[in-house]
């Protein structure tokens, strides 16, 4: 055999093992790094004497050949890898979508706690799409009512409240101080025009249906508390937030609640801002609720509302309720993207 030959067969040799050894290790998940092809000179060294006329192929060629032949290997041994691996679940990313499951697990939810809960959310923005769960979609709003207040005191000062008008939202947002809320409401004027201004920043967070009532509809409690607000809306106007005019410093302070009241949403990493109500119902049981904002693991902000009525009517049990109703949310909501203003 000639020398042109030997070469030829050698350069062979050392392709296959390339190729083999590449395949193996790749099936079974061996290889540390992808094995070395060989060089131009490994690959066309031969005696002086050999010429072109022999057939010996171009260097570059023969290597650009081993490179193909080399991610053929590759793509064989990857299609033999993924045949063997069961199919993933594939989770839905569309907007105010929740994660698969979700419908069953909450209804479980619901069934353990006993009682009424109902949860809402909307990707932060105006306009989005709502998801709600839960019997319970409705309730008085209590001093969750007390956002769409300050902000209505904020705009009514040009976006410049007074100092004293700061300590009261303060007050208000973060200690859900009702004395102060009472005094940031007068600030509005008359009762019926408080009424209105408050409802008008309710209807540009994108509320179409809440009203606020100008007087006391239970003596013993504010007026602007006992507005009926449905979980749906009121998950709209939450979402709507950084998009109010006058919504800044109410938002930044709702992110200032005081420890005692960090429950719910309050207890979680991803929330970025939140504000609760509670109360007691004309039959004495109280109903616990929360708007907020959070951020989600890919970064989407939504809108939130919850609530429950527990079985035992108790504000303790509402709290502890409202607890397990944050952690199953925080595992279950998903939004693609916000809307945007």
């Amino acid at each position: 055999m000639n020398n042109s030959a030997l070469m030829a067969q050698r350069s062979t040799g050392v392709r296959l093992m390339a190729i083999v050894t590449l395949a193996s290790c790749t099936i079974l998940g061996a290889c540390s790094a992808p094995p070395e092809l060989p060089t131009a000179q490994e690959t066309t060294s031969h005696p002086i004497g050999v010429t072109a006329d022999d057939e010996v192929e171009d260097p570059s060629r023969t290597v650009q050949r081993f490179r193909r032949e080399r991610d053929q290997a590759l793509r064989r041994a990857a299609a033999s890898q993924n045949a063997d691996q069961p199919p993933r679940a594939r989770k839905s990313t569309s907007t105010g979508t929740v994660l698969a499951g979700a419908t069953k697990s909450f209804a479980a939810l619901s069934s353990r706690l006993g009682g009424s809960i109902g949860v809402a959310y909307v990707p932060a923005g105006s306009g989005g799409h709502v998801t709600s769960y839960g019997a319970l979609d409705s309730g008085v709003g209590w001093s969750t009512m007390k956002v769409p207040v300050a902000i209505a005191v904020v705009r009514s000062t040009g976006g410049h409240p007074s100092a004293d008008d700061r300590r009261q939202m303060r007050r208000a947002i973060t200690q859900s101080d009702n004395a102060a809320a009472l005094l940031l409401w007068s600030r509005l004027g008359s009762a019926k025009a408080a009424a209105a201004q408050t409802q008008r920043v309710l209807r540009d967070g994108g509320d179409t249906s809440t009203v606020v009532p100008a007087h006391r509809r239970r003596p013993e409690f504010t007026p602007f508390g006992q507005s009926e607000w449905f979980l749906s809306t009121q998950a709209t106007f939450a979402a709507s937030l950084p998009c109010i005019a006058g919504s800044g410093p109410i938002v930044r302070l709702m992110g200032q609640v005081t420890r005692d009241q960090r429950w719910g949403a309050g207890r979680l990493e991803g929330t970025v801002a939140f504000k609760g109500g509670w109360g007691p119902g004309t039959n004495g049981g109280y109903l616990v609720r929360q708007m907020a904002i959070l951020r989600l693991a890919n970064g989407t902000r939504v809108g939130v509302a919850m609530a429950v009525k527990p079985a035992d009517g108790r504000f303790e049990t509402g709290v502890a309720d409202l607890n397990v109703v944050a952690r199953w949310l925080e595992g279950n909501v998903y939004a693609e993207r916000e809307t945007g203003c």
